[in-house]
C-alpha cells in the first residue's frame, strides 16, 4: 500500500515524538497559509496603488482629447466659411499642442514607445498643417482620426497601469466608463458640435448633412445607454452608492438631452438668421465641458475613492491578520504544551495498568478523566477487567465512532471532488502543450494518444463540474441575483456560444427570437438562466439527427409569464420516459450510446429553475424531436 512507508516510520516513533512531529506539520501549515494571506493582501495594495498612479495619466489624455475636440469644432467653422473664428482656432490649436507635449513628457518608456509606433505626434502635426481651403469633410476626418488615436491610447494607458486586469466588479465598470464608454459619449457630442457649426456657417442643410445628424443622434443615444448600463452595474454591486449613481445618471441624461435639443433647434432654424456659429460653438462647448466635469468629479473621483478604500481595507485586514495570527500562535503553543503533558502522562497511566494486567492483577483500574479517546481506552480496559460487563455500552460507543467516521468520509469525498479539478486541469494543460508544441511535434500515433487524453479528460472534468454543481444546489450553497433579462440578448449570446459546436455536428441554429420584439424581458438570475439555456441547447445538438435543426423561440403567456423554448429534430424519447428525464444520472435509452454525457445536466437545469421560482417541461414535436421549455415571471 502507498501508506505503508509512512505507517512504518510513524510506528518507530514514541508517542511523544509523534505529537511533536504532527505539531510541527500543523504549525508549518498555518505559517504557510498566513504567509500566503500576507502576500495576497500586499498584492491587492500594490495593484490598487498602481491603478491610482494611472489616474493622472488618464486625466492628462482626456484633457488633450477635450482640446482637440474644441479645435475640430472651430476649424470646421473656419473651413466652412466663418473666418471670424480663425484666431480662436489658432489659439486652441496652440493650447492643444502644449497640452499634448506636456502629456508626452510624463509618459513612461513603454507608453512613449507606443505613441511613436502609432505616429501619434505626426497625426497631430497633420491636423494643424491642413490648409484653410480644404473641404469640411477632409478637416473633420483629420481631427477625428487624431481623437480616435487618443481613445485607443486611453486603452493602452489603462493596460499599462493594470486597470484592465482589476479583479473588482465596481472598479472594472468605473474603468470601462472612464476609458471607453464615457469618452465615446463625449466624442459623439464633439462630432455633433463640429457638424453643427459647419452647417450653421453655410446656413443650409443638405440631405447628406441631415443623414449625418441622424447618425450622430443615434450614436449619442447608444453611447449614453452604454454609460447608463455601467452605472446600473455599479449600483448593483455597491448599493450604498445609489444616491451618487442616481445623481450621475441624472446629470448624464441632462447633458444628452441638451445636446440633442440644440441639434433640433439648429435644424429647425436653418435658413434664418436666428443662430450664429459662435453661439452654437459656445453652447456645445459648454455641454462638452459639463460632460468632462461629470467624468472627472463623478467617475474618476469614484474610482479614486474606491481604490483608496481598497488599499485602506487591505491594510486593516493585513494588520488584523498579523495580530490575530500572533495571538493564535501563542494560544496554540500554550495548548500544545498542555496537551503534550496531558497525553504523555495518561499514556504512562495506561502502560502501568497494562503491566498489572499481565501479572493477573485485574483489579487495577485506569483512572483518566480527559473526555477524549484516551479516556475511552481507559474505560475499555476497565470494562475488559470486569469480564465485558459493559459490552453493550461499549458497542454503542463503537457505533458512535463509526457514524463520526462515516461523516468524516463524506466530508472528505466532498472536499476531494473540489481537489480533483486542479490535477485534472493540469493534465489537460500539459496535454494541450504536447498537442500544439511546434518545436517538438508529436507523431500521428502520439497525437491520437494525446487527443484521447484531452477528450477523456474533458469528459471527466465536465462530470466533476456537474457533480459539484449538483452538490452545491442540493446543499443550498447556490447564490442568486435576480435581474431583468432581455430574451433576445440571452438567446443571441447562447447562439453565438454554441455556434462552433453546432457547426462541428452539422446542426443549424434557428434563432426565431432575433425577429421578435426586443423589449420582452423576464425576471431571473442571469448566469443561472444562461447555464440552463446552454445546457438545453448542448443537449439539442448532441441528440439531434444528422443535418438537424435547433430552434430558439419565446412567447408571452396569458399567465404573465415568459416561456423560452429549445427544440430539436432528433429521435427524442418516449413520453413514458419523460418523468425520468430530470433524474440525476438517468440517461434513459442513451446509457450505452456513443454520445458522451453523465445524465446530470437536465437534473441541474430543473433544480436551478426551481430555485429561481420558474417551471421547466418538455413535449414531443408534431413532426420530430423534443421541445424543452422554461417559464419565468415577466420583468416589470
Amino acid at each position: 500500500m502507498i501508506f505503508n512507508p509512512a505507517i512504518h516510520l510513524i510506528n518507530k516513533l514514541t508517542y511523544a515524538k509523534k505529537i511533536i512531529l504532527f505539531s510541527l506539520i500543523f504549525f508549518l501549515t498555518i505559517s504557510i497559509l498566513l504567509v500566503n494571506l500576507h502576500v495576497e493582501l500586499n498584492r491587492t495594495i500594490q495593484t490598487a496603488s498602481q491603478e491610482l498612479a494611472g489616474i493622472d495619466q488618464i486625466t492628462a489624455v482626456h484633457d488633450v482629447i477635450q482640446l482637440a475636440q474644441q479645435s475640430r469644432g472651430l476649424f470646421s467653422a473656419v473651413v466652412a466659411g466663418d473666418t471670424s473664428l480663425a484666431d480662436a482656432f489658432i489659439t486652441k490649436s496652440q493650447e492643444t499642442t502644449i497640452s499634448f507635449n506636456d502629456m508626452l513628457s510624463t509618459l513612461n518608456p513603454e507608453l512613449l514607445a507606443y505613441t511613436q509606433n502609432v505616429s501619434l505626434e505626426q497625426v497631430w502635426k497633420d491636423v494643424i498643417s491642413q490648409p484653410w481651403t480644404q473641404s469640411p469633410e477632409e478637416n473633420y476626418y483629420f481631427h477625428t482620426r487624431f481623437v480616435h488615436r487618443l481613445h485607443l491610447f486611453l486603452l493602452e494607458v489603462a493596460d499599462s497601469y493594470e486597470w484592465t486586469t482589476d479583479p473588482e466588479h465596481v472598479s472594472r465598470y468605473l474603468i470601462d466608463s472612464i476609458v471607453t464608454t464615457f469618452p465615446a459619449f463625449i466624442e459623439s457630442i464633439g462630432r455633433l458640435r463640429a457638424k453643427a457649426v459647419s452647417v450653421v456657417v453655410v446656413n443650409s442643410l443638405s440631405e447628406e448633412q441631415n443623414t449625418n445628424f441622424i447618425i450622430l443622434e443615434y450614436e449619442i443615444n447608444r453611447t449614453f445607454e452604454d454609460v447608463a448600463h455601467s452605472l446600473q452595474k455599479i449600483n448593483q454591486y455597491v448599493p450604498e452608492l445609489k444616491k451618487d449613481i442616481e445623481s450621475g445618471y441624472s446629470n448624464l441624461k441632462r447633458i444628452k438631452d441638451r445636446s440633442l435639443e440644440e441639434k433640433r433647434k439648429i435644424v429647425s432654424n436653418i435658413g434664418s438668421d436666428k443662430i450664429a456659429p459662435k453661439e452654437v460653438f459656445r453652447v456645445y462647448t459648454r455641454i462638452v465641458n459639463d460632460s468632462y466635469n461629470l467624468l472627472q468629479k463623478e467617475f474618476i473621483l469614484s474610482l479614486e475613492k474606491n481604490l483608496y478604500s481598497r488599499i485602506e481595507k487591505s491594510k486593516k485586514q493585513l494588520y488584523l491578520a498579523v495580530t490575530v495570527s500572533a495571538i493564535l500562535l501563542i494560544i496554540l503553543l500554550y495548548l500544545y504544551v498542555s496537551f503534550y503533558r496531558s497525553v504523555i502522562g495518561n499514556f504512562f497511566k495506561i502502560t502501568h495498568v497494562l503491566k498489572q494486567y499481565t501479572k493477573g492483577e485485574l483489579g487495577s483500574r485506569v483512572d483518566i478523566n480527559t473526555n477524549d479517546e484516551l479516556e475511552e481506552i481507559g474505560s475499555a480496559l476497565n470494562v475488559m477487567a470486569d469480564n465485558l460487563k459493559n459490552t453493550l455500552s461499549e458497542n454503542k460507543k463503537i457505533a458512535k465512532v463509526a457514524v463520526q467516521a462515516s461523516k468524516a468520509k463524506s466530508e472528505f469525498l466532498s472536499s476531494m471532488s473540489h481537489e480533483l479539478r486542479t490535477p485534472m486541469n493540469a493534465v489537460l494543460g500539459f496535454a494541450q502543450i504536447l498537442k500544439f508544441d511546434t518545436q517538438n511535434p508529436l507523431t500521428e500515433e502520439q497525437l491520437d494518444a494525446v487527443e484521447f487524453i484531452l477528450v477523456g479528460g474533458n469528459d471527466l472534468l465536465n462530470l466533476i463540474n456537474e457533480v459539484l454543481d449538483l452538490s452545491k444546489i442540493e446543499t443550498g450553497h447556490t447564490d442568486l441575483s435576480f435581474e431583468a433579462i432581455n430574451v433576445n440578448e440571452i438567446f443571441s449570446l447562447v447562439a453565438t456560444t454554441i455556434q462552433q459546436e453546432a457547426k462541428r455536428s452539422s446542426i443549424t441554429i434557428d434563432n426565431k427570437t432575433a425577429t421578435q420584439p426586443s423589449s420582452l424581458s423576464l425576471q431571473a438570475d442571469y448566469n443561472k438562466l444562461k447555464q440552463v439555456i446552454l445546457n438545453l441547447s448542448s443537449n439539442a445538438i448532441k441528440y439531434n439527427s444528422e443535418q438537424g435543426v435547433v430552434t430558439f423561440s419565446c412567447e408571452e403567456l396569458v399567465t404573465g409569464t415568459v416561456r423560452l423554448s429549445v427544440a430539436d429534430t432528433g429521435d427524442g424519447v418516449s413520453e413514458d420516459d419523460f418523468p425520468g428525464l430530470f433524474e440525476p444520472f438517468n440517461r434513459l435509452s442513451k446509457t450505452n450510446s456513443t454520445i458522451s454525457g453523465t445524465g446530470i445536466g437536465l437534473s441541474i437545469c430543473k433544480k436551478l429553475v426551481d430555485l429561481m421560482g420558474g417551471r421547466i417541461g418538455v413535449f414531443k414535436n408534431p413532426e420530430k424531436g423534443l421541445t424543452f421549455w422554461v417559464e419565468f415571471e415577466k420583468a416589470s
